[in-house]
């Protein structure tokens, strides 16, 4: 009896057993993108930091079309049914939640392994109060008390846009941060915006999320039946003028302070001061006050030897200051064009009464007072 023995390429003992494990995750019977699905890229797990999204995502393969369902701990998603799916903002409460895919065509359905979630909790938000035009009186611009930013979590994959409030208008103030504010029974950290339509907005700093409308409150400066003021022929501010002046805080008084401008129906301008409550938005101390001033002199706008302040001449330009109970306010021109001259005024914080006034001759004057430095226009 002779023995046959049969010599088989090696190759065609392995292939089975390659195509059971390279496509059969769940279903060895697909390949070459043909019958049911099979997964070639299984979703992975993902760490963030809370406030941030996480993103899940799979590649799979078999007869078209293919449809995919999502599900964290095991239950559907609503709407997710693409090849990725991205959570809503998460909290440290998501940690630890999976997340895996049903994969499904006409000849079969396929369900990848579960990816796993962690949420860290990421930075405490910022305790360090910004209150006035770049940080401090001096306008040094330096935050003297940051502790927390390192190059460790400064980096490509932290630091970035977060995202925009939107708001009715152009922003030239500086927005101002408060933390820690009671508002409506809850500790709120607290970004306070001005914009050029005469509008103040207080929004939560830490509910930033893509394309945030919600605020806390939102107040308007302007009064019955008035608009903020047009341009006054001078690009520099346009198309309108409202609030240009960066505001300042007071904590103590639970105040922000600003100046806007403003004309009725008529065509007469106002400038005004308003100190408005940081917790809700409304008017303090009987306000608004309007800004009207004299001061003994001859030049430009002058009557009766008197130079007198003409609220459509101006804008509050550099930052307001708050000192010893003293709100400072400088005044520039529009573009230079005349009559105007340069005006320093103080009020009492609480509008008992204005304290100083300081008024300069000539179209090109300074106004040298060692706490008026001035401000630079800004955009958010």
């Amino acid at each position: 009896m002779r023995r046959i023995f049969l010599r088989l390429p090696l190759t065609c003992l392995l292939a089975p057993f390659w195509v059971a494990g390279c496509g059969g995750y769940s279903n060895p019977g697909s390949v070459n993108g043909t019958g049911a699905p099979y997964i070639t890229a299984q979703p992975v797990n993902q760490t963030v930091t809370a406030g941030q999204t996480a993103t899940f995502s799979v590649t799979a393969a078999g007869t078209a079309p293919l449809a995919y369902q999502w599900q964290k701990n095991g239950a559907d998603i609503s709407g997710a049914t693409a090849a990725s799916y991205t959570t809503p903002v998460t909290t440290t409460a998501d940690s630890g939640e999976q997340f895996r895919v049903a994969v499904s065509n006409s000849a079969g359905s396929v369900t990848s392994m579960p990816a796993t979630l962690t949420v860290s909790a990421g930075q405490v938000a910022s305790t360090v109060d910004v209150i006035t035009y770049h940080y401090d009186d001096m306008r040094s611009g330096q935050n003297l008390n940051e502790t927390a930013l390192t190059p460790l979590n400064v980096n490509s994959t932290m630091f970035g846009k977060k995202g925009e409030f939107m708001v009715d208008g152009k922003v030239d103030a500086q927005p101002l941060y408060l933390s820690q504010v009671t508002i409506g029974g809850q500790k709120k950290n607290v970004l306070y915006v001005a914009t050029e339509h005469g509008s103040v907005y207080a929004f939560d700093a830490d509910s930033i999320n893509g394309t945030t409308s919600a605020f806390l409150w939102k107040t308007s400066t302007l009064g019955t039946g008035e608009t903020t003021s047009d341009n006054r022929s001078c690009g520099q501010v346009s198309p309108e003028i409202g609030i240009t002046a960066t505001p300042v805080i007071d904590r103590s008084r639970n105040a922000i302070y600003v100046v806007a401008m403003s004309k009725n129906a008529s065509g007469t301008y106002f400038q005004r001061l308003h100190a408005l409550d940081l917790s809700t938005g409304t008017e303090l101390f009987g306000g608004p006050k309007t800004i009207t001033a004299t001061y003994p002199g001859t030049g430009d706008n002058s009557s009766g030897g008197n130079v007198v302040f003409d609220p459509k001449q101006y804008k509050e330009r550099p930052g307001l200051l708050q000192t010893n109970g003293t709100i400072y306010t400088t005044w520039s021109s529009h573009c230079d064009i005349r009559p105007y001259t340069s005006w320093v005024m103080a009020f009492s914080a609480q509008w008992k009464r204005r304290r100083h006034l300081d008024v300069g001759h000539g179209t090109r004057r300074r106004c040298n007072r060692e706490y008026l430095f001035p401000g630079r226009q800004r955009h958010v």
